[in-house]
């Protein structure tokens, strides 16, 4: 292409006439809640006749009912000058206003230019340009996670501390964020307010329980969140915890478990302090059979105890196990556990017997053969 054909090109296309002015609008298109959108409009008039009385406009009664609830002001429409001539070039600015509590989403505003050309003295024809544009809303909103034990073991009779970490994962400011602690338990958190809490923020709070006067075992305990996003938007979460109060001393529980003629003795520590110098002794129908030791066993812990019953033991049987254990302190404590049992008869010394006849009588038959063959 010759390069003096491309001015020549641009002065075609300045020269071409339209039967209607033209309308061109910049805007920004993506804003947030509460934002106000400016549409620079540039109109031209690009006909051979004059235009009259013209205006520009958001056309309401085009736009749905849901983009209408969210604005919150549009502004007046825009009177161009009673007459302006072919080729002149007017520039304009509209405004709306988008209200703090519009959602995410894309949101059609209609325009329209509109009037008449030509001179109306002698007869004049009207015109309208509609063009329709989008904005797209994103609110930066927030989004609380959580960081924590959500099953405890406290020891009752004593203060307990349960760190909480928490993490601003959205977009958006988390504003006059209040902590409360709700359920059966009594308890304080500390700190429980916090002023702003940016995007990828992190703070951290501990709940403070009181256990004195909780008897041992399961509780429920609520801790809630309340905040604002920057749109005044109301946010509320909540974490549970199940805490298990243990009691302030060793506690052992017992469990037998079976498999023929086998036994698995189970020894767990449920209290909140460990058991020392603990010595279980295993009785069937009344007799001591077994006598083992533990040096320590620590709060939740266990130990199991394999136990092989002698031959002489089989039927129905009364099963008895006793602990006996200490605390630290030296405090003696006792527990117990019994059940009667179906114990199988012992088949390993019948197997023995069956083998040594089968021996026996092939013996016996090798002999006679030979006997025989001499």
């Amino acid at each position: 292409m010759k390069a003096y054909f491309i001015p020549l090109l641009a002065l075609l296309l300045l020269s071409i006439e339209t039967n209607e002015p033209t309308m061109s609008i910049d805007y920004n298109d993506v804003v947030i809640p509460g934002d106000t959108v400016v549409f620079n409009i540039t109109v031209e008039n690009t006909t051979v006749n004059q235009c009259n009385d013209c205006i520009i406009y958001i056309d309401t009664i085009s736009m749905d009912n849901e983009t209408l609830a969210h604005i919150k002001n549009i502004g007046s429409p825009i009177a161009l000058p009673s007459t302006f001539e072919s080729e002149s070039i007017i520039n304009a600015e509209l405004m709306l206003e988008l209200g703090s509590d519009t959602p995410n989403g894309v949101y059609y505003i209609p325009i329209v230019f509109e009037g008449t050309l030509g001179n109306c003295d002698g007869g004049c024809f009207p015109f309208r340009i509609s063009h329709t544009y989008g904005i797209t809303v994103t609110r930066n909103v927030p989004e609380i996670a959580y960081e924590c034990n959500r099953v405890c073991d406290v020891i009752g009779g004593l203060n307990a501390e349960l760190p909480l970490r928490f993490t601003n994962n959205g977009t958006g400011d988390a504003n006059n964020v209040k902590i409360s602690l709700y359920g059966s338990i009594d308890g304080y958190i500390s700190p429980d307010n916090f002023d702003v809490m940016e995007p990828n923020e992190q703070y951290f709070t501990t709940v403070y329980i009181n256990t004195s006067e909780l008897s041992p075992g399961f509780y429920d305990l609520g801790v809630n969140f309340v905040y604002y996003d920057d749109y005044f938007k109301l946010y509320s979460s909540k974490i549970t915890f199940r805490i298990q109060v243990r009691p302030q001393r060793p506690q052992m529980e017992i469990s037998i478990l079976t498999d023929g003629r086998n036994l698995l003795i189970d020894l767990k520590n449920e209290g909140g302090l460990k058991a020392k110098d603990v010595t279980l002794e295993l009785a069937i129908d009344g007799e001591k059979m077994i006598e083992e030791e533990i040096d320590v066993i620590n709060s939740t812990g266990s130990v199991l105890l394999p136990v092989s019953l002698p031959s002489s033991v089989d039927g129905e049987v009364s099963l008895s196990a006793y602990v006996t254990y200490y605390n630290t302190e030296g405090e003696v404590y006792t527990d117990n556990s019994e059940m009667f049992l179906y114990i199988p008869k012992d088949s390993s010394g019948n197997d023995n017997i069956y083998y040594y006849l089968v021996a026996g009588a092939l013996i016996i038959c090798i002999f006679l053969i030979w006997v025989k063959r001499r």
